[in-house]
């Protein structure tokens, strides 16, 4: 029994790690577009993506899920909401700040 607990627990650790390196690297890559002014230009090419993957294909099933698979994209749906609600925000702000 304590095999499997060792082998979960590495199976969660390994999880863990490559979200805490997507983060890093998410960040980083912000980071870096912000910097070199080119943080505009990539909300334009990320906008269209984010919506495709907020609203599915039309028949309710994700952009990108496999065919007779059970549907998991609650997830993925909630993430590309989010991102297109920030990347909103984001622009309301700076069209704000640019007219005052």
């Amino acid at each position: 029994m304590s095999t499997v607990m060792h082998l979960l627990l590495i199976r969660f650790a390994l999880i863990v790690g490559a979200v805490v390196l997507l983060v890093i690297m998410g960040f980083t890559a912000v980071l870096i577009l912000k910097r070199g002014g080119r943080l505009p230009e990539a909300r334009r090419y990320a906008e269209p993506l984010l919506r495709a993957l907020a609203e599915g294909d039309g028949r309710g099933r994700p952009v990108g899920s496999v065919r007779g698979r059970a549907g998991r994209g609650g997830a993925r749906r909630a993430a590309a909401r989010a991102a297109l609600r920030y990347l909103e925000d984001a622009s309301a702000r700076d069209k704000r700040g640019s007219d005052g």
